[in-house]
């Protein structure tokens, strides 16, 4: 088929497979998922997420952490008058509608740190400043901002200047307690809208918080229900370095980036199932989920996911996404993949074979952060060289350390 790759419909092509796949989507601007049947389709199908955005020009995510809510046809939501976010997302104001979404984060606006983002654009925003209880002109940079980045210097005023910092002595925290009902303000328009509904719940939430800081000696720490306690309605403590004492309601690797309330600043880690890797995010000391760990390495021991599946690059899934392609004596994995054997998972994987992207080229890719240093296979010297890599893009012939690319395609003498 002629033209643009980028420009062609979504093609499921023919036959039995299920693979997963990604293509274009013109409409929206973004790369998007499918499911490839083997044969047959068109162009616009790439192996992995990286390699469409590469090619295609995409909206970028303007969230920080995670990915933006989207709506029944899998686009994300524009927020802003009469659509606005829900609890643990707020609406993300960029450069334009398509920059405009509910990215995951804190509704504690006023609590948040200044966040000046990343990105090529000079936006003027305005942010709450706790220490001086004032707002303050900032530029904000257009991409991985947070809530506390106002277009006007009113809108952040009449939100954030009724909330006073105050200490209480008995129970030695912070808290923060309102003394103005502050109103919710759509972002697009730039035009005032009162949700009663909103100021009632927030109205209520405050009146508990109060309620309980009389009466309780500490703030509940659990983001949902209550702390587990004994018999004698003590709180049970479990060791910060894992979360094996208390019963488990939900695999933590599949929980939401939730990063909770409270005034600190606590570096911590959480797992993105969408992006299959630890990212770091800012714990606000309270709440949350258990998707919350000290360290990346203690996330990657708890989240493994799919690298430890295949000895370079990913497995290859089932539609769904959430499990793995399986493979055996009977059922053969398609074209560009080997069956393989994981010891000590009692499973099996289609793995890319090594046969096919040792021979693709070294590609630097394009630069998203740092270049770090990489190593490539070349075949006409049968050893493996080093190069920069961008950070984004690229081909799987990529690998961090120079043994691992001489043995995965470095041929046997």
């Amino acid at each position: 088929m002629n033209g643009n790759r980028c420009d062609q419909p979504m093609n499921q092509g023919e036959g039995q497979s299920l693979l997963l796949r990604y293509y274009y989507d013109k409409d929206s601007y973004r790369c998007r998922e499918f499911v490839y049947l083997g044969s047959r389709g068109n162009a616009n199908n790439f192996l992995n997420e990286e390699d469409c955005e590469a090619t295609c020009p995409v909206v970028p995510n303007p969230c920080a952490y995670g990915r933006p809510l989207t709506n029944g046809q899998n686009g994300p939501i524009i927020c802003g008058g009469s659509e606005s976010c829900p609890e643990d997302y707020y609406c993300h104001i960029g450069s334009s509608p398509e920059t405009t979404n509910c990215c995951p984060g804190s509704n504690d606006t006023c609590k948040l740190p200044l966040e000046i983002g990343k990105g090529t654009e000079q936006l003027q925003r305005w942010y709450f400043d706790r220490k001086q209880q004032m707002c303050h002109q900032f530029i904000y940079r257009g991409l991985y901002g947070n809530a506390n980045n106002f277009i006007t210097r009113g809108t952040c005023q009449q939100i954030c200047q009724g909330f006073k910092f105050h200490k209480l002595n008995k129970t030695k925290k912070f808290f923060w307690l309102n003394f103005h009902v502050p109103q919710f303000f759509s972002p697009l328009p730039l035009s005032i809208t009162s949700i009663v509904i909103s100021i009632l719940i927030r109205t209520l939430e405050f009146i508990l918080i109060v309620l309980h800081c009389i009466f309780c000696p500490q703030m509940n720490p659990c983001g949902n229900g209550t702390s587990l306690a004994d018999k004698e309605g003590r709180r049970i403590s479990c060791k910060a370095s894992g979360s094996d004492d208390c019963p488990n309601v939900k695999n933590p690797c599949e929980q939401v980036l939730s990063i909770g309330y409270g005034g600190e600043e606590i570096p911590r880690w959480f797992y993105d199932a969408n992006y299959k890797k630890c990212l770091e995010f800012t714990y606000g000391g309270l709440g949350g989920n258990e998707n919350n760990f000290l360290s990346r390495k203690s996330c990657e021991e708890s989240c493994k996911g799919q690298k430890d599946y295949c000895p370079h690059g990913d497995p290859l899934m089932e539609a769904s996404g959430k499990a793995l392609a399986k493979c055996g004596v009977d059922d053969a994995c398609p074209r560009g993949f080997i069956c393989n054997v994981i010891d000590g998972k009692n499973t099996t994987a289609c793995c890319q074979d090594p046969a096919n992207f040792c021979l693709q080229p070294i590609d630097p890719g394009r630069q998203c952060k740092e270049f770090e240093t990489r190593y490539g296979y070349d075949p006409e010297l049968d050893d493996c060289v080093y190069y920069q890599y961008g950070g984004c893009g690229g081909t799987l012939n990529n690998f961090e350390t120079l043994e691992k690319c001489t043995e995965i395609c470095c041929k046997n003498d």
